[in-house]
């Protein structure tokens, strides 16, 4: 009996003396955490005072718009894909040379008519176009799913 008594207490010390040690790792850990961002924060404010941020994402504008007129029809129960195709050369720098595309689906599923499509789209060209740069007749290409 005084064994088990023993052990009893021995291990319930061991455990507070563990308990107590992680807690008290835990208690230096967080103020170790605190006292960093406390350093960090005030870092920060330090910077601030020292630069603007200033952020415009319009200047210097980095991609030239195009609008692409669009037409065709989209068959009753089916559907029409869109690929517009636009090709930039440059003849004085040939690795300027690029192509740009987007496609579009209309979905006419539901539709027991034909769809007309009469709008226009905007493609970015990316860089900004410069004057040695020729932009070449945009093109359009239509494909269809038909009776889906």
């Amino acid at each position: 009996m005084w064994r088990l008594t023993t052990w009893l207490a021995v291990s319930a010390f061991y455990k507070s003396k563990v308990n107590h040690i992680i807690i008290r790792h835990i208690l230096c850990t967080s103020s170790y955490i605190r006292l960093g961002l406390e350093i960090l924060k005030n870092k920060l404010v330090e910077m601030n005072s020292f630069m603007a941020l200033t952020l415009n994402f319009d200047t210097p504008k980095t991609s030239s718009p195009r609008s692409v007129a669009v037409t065709g029809t989209v068959a009753a129960y089916s559907i029409g894909y869109l690929t517009i195709s636009l090709n930039v050369t440059n003849a004085s720098t040939a690795s300027r040379n690029r192509s740009f595309y987007r496609t579009i689906a209309y979905n006419n599923t539901a539709g027991a008519t034909s769809q007309v499509v009469n709008t226009s789209y905007t493609l970015s060209i990316v860089p900004k176009i410069l004057g040695s740069d020729t932009i070449l007749a945009a093109t359009q290409a239509w494909s269809y799913t038909p009776n889906v």
